[in-house]
């Protein structure tokens, strides 16, 4: 079945949940704070944090969360956003990391021992 957002958008919680697993980059069964950020910067959309105070979300969180963005945000089209989301990710691939991990810094090279 549909989950019905706010006017007429629909997404299905099927597809919700596929969401859902792909963002979950470390298969907790959970979502941090880093994969939450990584799905809405992938939306291009601002991100927005809800749980129940143990710094994880539960699917039914992330559901809640989704409700809420499109309740708060409806010309956002949260729905359009996530169907474009799942047409560039497939399951199982997981999510790339959109913050670029900073080089590290060169270490010194020793110096020829004299001859």
């Amino acid at each position: 079945g549909a989950f019905q957002l706010t006017m007429e958008k629909q997404i299905s919680r099927e597809d919700l949940k596929t969401v859902f697993g792909i963002v979950d980059m470390d298969r907790s069964g959970t979502l941090d704070r880093r994969e939450v950020v990584h799905l809405m910067r992938a939306m291009r959309c601002s991100a927005h944090w809800k749980d129940d105070g143990d710094g994880k979300m539960s699917f039914e969180e992330f559901v809640d969360m989704i409700r809420d963005y499109d309740y708060r945000w409806p010309s956002i089209n949260v729905s359009d956003k996530l169907t474009m989301f799942l047409g560039s990710h497939k399951p199982g691939e997981g999510l790339s990391d959109p913050t670029p991990t900073p080089s590290p810094p060169p270490q010194p090279q020793p110096s020829p021992a004299p001859s």
